[in-house]
């Protein structure tokens, strides 16, 4: 039992672990299991360690940037109701690979609650707005989305998600400026083709450089040497402001739209609905972990806790309607 594992492969927590599975012939069995699976986990994903309590769960870094171990939560919401349509778990250490996942469960669920084939689905909703924050973004998941009848993305790009979260921090939290103005300062032109910076200077395109997948556009200043925020914005070795996009058609199509004042409050519209539901399961409920281990455990509990909390959204909603009821 104990040539399962090759003890030149532990680290040391590994191989203290394993000396006690030869010390305690009752717990060796189950030890060495766990050890294997473990091993089975790094050969998977390519980590060089794997939690030994629970090797599905994942280190990734939180919004302070410290590491953890655990799962990457996802939900999708009405926008409309604010009630939660489609959950799931998975080990990725960020949200890339999640957008067309999420969209694809959150249509299954739909059209199994309305007892609908998918034919019947996409008749009857045509118009759905798909809004995602930055950390979905991928330009093969762009791609398929904007290629999708019946579904408008709203997605920002990294300058626009930059300024809006920033808005949203206390002053002592927000980042430091960095030297002169970056692309979150500026604002897209869509008429001209243009960034305008916070001086009202233009930086044009002038370079579109054609890579496999998708395109480099460079935007340059037009009259920055003029600018009074010259020796502030440029460096020593820069003439003149420099901007770069990497764009794609569909990217181009989804950037246009969210510098529209349509995709911009449409955009604003998700935070309320959203964020509230993560706030109110860390705060109010103060469940910040899974109970249990496993990654179907954890969609398990996910799941009924999406489950609760629509229970209690509903029940306000008919309260709701039953206080605006006047009876003579």
């Amino acid at each position: 039992m104990y040539e399962l594992i090759d003890e030149n492969n532990l680290n040391l927590c590994g191989k203290q672990i394993l000396r006690q599975a030869i010390e305690n012939p009752q717990t060796a069995y189950k030890q060495v299991k766990k050890l294997k699976k473990c091993k089975e986990m790094i050969e998977k994903t390519g980590d060089n360690t794997v939690n030994y309590t629970d090797p599905e769960a994942r280190k990734s870094p939180n919004k302070e940037g410290i590491m953890q171990t655990g799962y990457n939560e996802q939900i999708v919401v009405d926008n409309k109701n604010g009630l939660i349509i489609a959950v799931d778990v998975t080990t990725d250490g960020n949200d890339q690979k999640q957008l067309v996942p999420m969209l694809e469960k959150t249509e299954e669920n739909i059209q199994k609650v309305l007892n609908i084939t998918h034919q019947e689905y996409k008749e009857q909703f045509k118009n759905i707005d798909l809004l995602a924050d930055y950390g979905y973004f991928t330009y093969e998941g762009v791609d398929t989305i904007e290629n999708k009848d019946g579904v408008t993305l709203y997605l920002p790009d990294k300058g626009l998600a930059t300024k809006d979260k920033d808005k949203l921090r206390r002053p002592d939290q927000r980042k430091k400026k960095t030297r002169g103005y970056g692309k979150q300062n500026m604002t897209w032109n869509e008429e001209n083709n243009c960034y305008i910076c916070p001086e009202g200077q233009k930086l044009e395109q002038k370079q579109i450089y054609h890579l496999e997948d998708r395109d480099k556009v460079v935007y340059y200043g037009n009259n920055c040497k003029n600018c009074p925020m010259n020796d502030i914005c440029l460096t020593n070795k820069m003439t003149t402001k420099v901007i770069t996009d990497y764009v794609s058609d569909s990217t181009m199509k989804l950037k246009h739209r969210m510098h529209t004042p349509e995709g911009i409050k449409k955009y604003k519209d998700r935070m309320p609905n959203v964020e509230p539901r993560f706030a109110y399961n860390k705060e109010t409920l103060k469940y910040r972990q899974y109970h249990v281990k496993g990654l179907e455990n954890a969609k398990t509990e996910q799941l009924l806790m999406a489950t609760a909390q629509n229970i209690l959204k509903i029940h306000n909603i008919e309260q709701k309607e039953n206080e605006n009821q006047i009876e003579i």
